[in-house]
């Protein structure tokens, strides 16, 4: 049977013996296929990568007669589509975490500000409305109200215990 070296550069064409089977071409290093950015879907894609796939696996016979051998673009289509799902699956999880994530940080937010403005209308209502302590306690839920204008707020200092 005959061998090929597996580090050559592989030249577009299909070399063996008439009496052997066809011997697969390497694949090539994944960092020798150009990478693009596409706005498709990555089910658009993939669809796109198996239906090209068929086509290709289907006219291989054909191809090869005519000096185009599909074979790495076959094995290379099959080893980007499996990685493509595993890593898309991961991308997939994290958008799922990271959502969860927000709304329990959300969550912790509004409870964390609705204590502390209850706090300031417990101190008012402790220390009547015209006191100081009541005016430090507005003062305060005020402050949460003045804006840089860039969209954010300086959170006020905090006060010792």
């Amino acid at each position: 049977m005959a061998q090929y070296d597996k580090g050559a550069k592989y030249d577009g064409t299909a070399h063996y013996d008439e009496s052997d089977p066809p011997v697969p071409p390497p694949m090539p290093d994944m960092s020798e296929i150009p990478e693009s950015s596409v706005s498709y879907s990555v089910e658009t894609v993939t669809g796109f990568m198996s239906s090209t796939k068929g086509m290709l696996t289907q006219n291989k016979a054909a191809m090869i007669l005519k000096d185009e051998d599909p074979t790495i673009r076959i094995a290379s289509l099959t080893s980007i589509a499996d990685q493509l799902e595993v890593e898309n699956a991961k991308q997939e999880k994290m958008k799922t975490d990271l959502r969860a994530q927000t709304a329990l940080v959300e969550s912790l937010k509004g409870k964390g500000y609705n204590v502390a403005s209850g706090g300031c209308d417990k101190v008012i209502v402790a220390f009547g409305r015209g006191s100081q302590q009541a005016k430090e306690a507005t003062n305060l839920r005020k402050s949460l109200r003045t804006d840089s204008g860039d969209g954010s707020v300086t959170p006020p200092a905090p006060v010792s215990k």
